[in-house]
């Protein structure tokens, strides 16, 4: 599969949504705001990790304790969310997704939050819920989370709220919407590279190659260095019958991540569409033994062993490619089209 659908942004969520760059103290009873926050360069830990997917290999802790320090009453609230807001960023830190979203929920079951502390505390217990690829369960706090703003500012197009929502919806199929989230974050942010992956990924899955292509330039133009719009881009000039630039991106790619599965899954790709199967079968197989996970990886490897004609290990490899990535429009396609063969 085109390497570049599905949200395969290297870089992190980025947590701040003030856009006037103010800092402010932390509440006595929120210790986890005492980060300078609402600024334009604060980030939490990245949460997607190559150009693939967005699907870690995250090792989830169990929610031990946590639970415990939702309050059981009003006397014990600011105790209890104090202790779950500062813990919370350390999970993050640590991958540890469950726990994080158990203390950003106790934190905001304490009430007596200002509304900016509490649009803070949501755009982060969104993203322990990406983390979890619980998407639909973000998107739902990032609804809530633009209408808070809007209601407060009157400005509903906060461009980090709304390249982050873009991520989930990219997620969830919905390529369009996440297709508009993602412009109208870089109308106020015009140098967003991940605003400007996603927006690339999402024009790949509905079949705008050139706008892709456009997409991707633009994120390389912001960061050279990035194997993710290295591998988007790739996939784009594969679509557009560009195959040696294809090749030429998913060898940069490659260089830049030699042990990324999403940029040997960018040349995988890259090799089958310019028919070169026999070629691409052994990176693609390095690609799937780093990332059995990946739809997008398994789809790669089923195009190229169709094209050899081992039809039968190809409908194997679609349907569980189809499986792992229910979302793909190319890979519900392919599916389809070989269950009926």
């Amino acid at each position: 599969m085109r390497p570049g659908a599905g949200a395969q942004a290297s870089a992190p969520f980025v947590f701040c949504a003030r856009p006037d760059n103010r800092q402010r103290a932390a509440p006595a009873h929120c210790p986890a705001c005492a980060r300078p926050s609402w600024c334009a360069g604060t980030k939490e830990p990245s949460i997607a990790q190559d150009a693939v997917m967005l699907r870690a290999l995250l090792v989830l802790a169990l929610a031990a304790g946590l639970a415990a320090c939702a309050p059981s009453g009003p006397e014990a609230a600011p105790e209890a969310a104090g202790g779950a807001c500062a813990d919370a960023p350390g999970l993050m830190a640590d991958s540890r997704f469950a726990d994080a979203q158990a203390a950003y929920e106790a934190c905001l079951a304490f009430s007596d939050h200002d509304w900016e502390e509490e649009a803070e505390l949501r755009l982060r217990l969104a993203a322990s819920l990406m983390g979890q690829e619980h998407f639909a369960d973000a998107l739902s706090v990032y609804d809530a989370l633009l209408e808070l703003i809007e209601r407060e500012t009157g400005d509903g197009a906060h461009p980090a709220v709304r390249r982050n929502r873009a991520m989930a919806l990219l997620r969830l199929g919905r390529h369009e919407d996440a297709l508009d989230d993602a412009r109208t974050a870089l109308m106020r942010s015009p140098r967003d590279v991940t605003a400007h992956m996603i927006a690339g990924s999402a024009q790949l899955e509905t079949g705008d190659a050139a706008g892709a292509a456009g997409s991707f330039d633009a994120a390389l133009a912001l960061n050279p260095d990035s194997a993710a719009a290295l591998s988007g881009r790739s996939a784009a000039f594969a679509a557009l019958g560009r195959h040696d630039a294809a090749l030429d991106d998913a060898l940069e790619a490659v260089s830049f991540a030699p042990d990324g599965a999403g940029a040997l899954n960018a040349l995988c790709w890259a090799l089958v569409k310019a028919g070169r199967a026999q070629e691409a079968l052994p990176t693609c197989d390095a690609a799937l033994e780093m990332r059995p996970d990946s739809g997008a990886i398994t789809h790669s490897r089923a195009a190229a062993l169709e094209q050899l004609g081992r039809m039968d290990e190809a409908r194997d490899l679609y349907a569980r490619a189809h499986e792992l990535d229910p979302a793909s429009r190319e890979i519900a396609a392919d599916y389809a089209r070989t269950r009926r063969q």
